[in-house]
């Protein structure tokens, strides 16, 4: 993927320094792109990972103050991905049920954490699972 990308500042020492510090995100300390999140407006629960892949070509404008770009990306794993959605419930009783219900669109196999709020230990406990259709 390819963003059409823009930098401004009032002076060129001001741009020059916004693209340093542009760098300084996309590229580690030994110059090799580095992942970042990728996030856009129009999903802003949603979270890329992508690695520049490229060159920077910039087109100075307004008396230097202002440069257009391309910044390319590659995603070795192009799914987005959201909040970690987390539910509490008490178990109070005896062969009581939850449901742990996926509102996504893939398959994402539940963590299922156990604390005793109690004073006694938990004794037979038995997790049974099912996939509902």
């Amino acid at each position: 993927m390819v963003l059409a990308c823009s930098a401004m500042s009032t002076t060129r020492v001001g741009l020059a320094a916004v693209i340093r510090t542009l760098t300084t995100a996309l590229l580690d300390s030994d110059g090799r792109p580095k992942d970042i999140a990728l996030i856009y407006l129009k999903e802003p629960t949603k979270t890329y990972t992508v690695r520049y892949a490229g060159s920077i070509s910039i087109d100075r404008l307004v008396g230097g103050t202002v440069g257009y770009f391309a910044l390319p990306f590659t995603a070795s794993d192009p799914y987005a991905y959201g909040s970690e959605d987390t539910d509490t419930a008490s178990i109070t009783a005896a062969y009581q049920e939850m449901a742990v219900v996926n509102a996504g669109a893939f398959k994402t196999p539940p963590t299922i954490t156990i604390t005793n709020n109690g004073l006694t230990d938990i004794t037979g406990l038995s997790l049974i699972c099912r996939q509902l259709k």
